[in-house]
């Protein structure tokens, strides 16, 4: 079986699993910037997939990470402040474990060449290029 690439000779898992590091570091911008270059000029339904689920993970760190800051400002208040920053630092901590680990695996699939298959984000993206009613 040979792989696809793409106009420059690159195999196509190579920017998934890319997408999927990208996702574990958090690197939601470079991540969006290779989900336009995956749709635009790569033009591969399977790569644009996969590289919008990992973006949809670094979606949700980002989301996180906005959160985290927006309950900052209850660090003003002494005892309550302290209390619910621990909270939401926790909860924080858990979710991007689930996330990294979600990353970690989807990684590994699509270095074989399979599908992703991140929960919530394989619903998204099929959806996405699924034509309207």
């Amino acid at each position: 079986m040979t792989e696809r690439t793409d106009f420059l000779g690159i195999k196509l898992t190579f920017y998934a699993v890319l997408a999927f590091v990208l996702a574990m570091f958090g690197q939601t911008l470079l991540c969006g910037l290779l989900l336009g270059f995956s749709i635009l000029a790569v033009k591969d339904r399977w790569l644009a997939r996969q590289v919008m689920q990992a973006f949809f993970l670094c979606f949700v760190s980002g989301i996180l990470s906005l959160i985290r800051d927006i309950f900052g400002i209850f660090n003003i208040i002494p005892l309550l402040g302290t209390v619910i920053t621990s909270l939401i630092s926790f909860a924080s901590a858990v979710i991007t474990i689930i996330v990294f680990i979600f990353a970690l695996v989807s990684l590994f699939r699509v270095a074989k060449g399979g599908e992703a298959e991140v929960p919530v984000a394989n619903q998204l993206a099929e959806r996405a290029f699924t034509p309207g009613p």
